[in-house]
């Protein structure tokens, strides 16, 4: 028998760290650390060892939702 896994798009796969996401979206690092601590709507993160990372997909769907609300 065997044990296939669900399949995981690229996108959903990719980590990002505070660098990236802070490019993708336009801001500084210190404005994304500081939305976080804020509690700022943002794309929902996750921490590998300690260190905080998003995935391509949260960062693309909270981008959407951005531009679905300004129209």
């Amino acid at each position: 028998m065997t044990i296939t896994s669900p399949t995981v798009s690229s996108r959903q796969r990719r980590n990002l760290d505070v660098n990236d996401v802070a490019q993708q979206l336009g801001l500084s690092v210190a404005t994304i650390y500081r939305w976080r601590s804020d509690g700022t709507d943002m794309p929902k993160a996750f921490k590998i060892g300690g260190r905080v990372r998003w995935t391509q997909l949260s960062v693309d769907e909270f981008l959407d939702a951005q531009i679905a609300k300004a129209v």
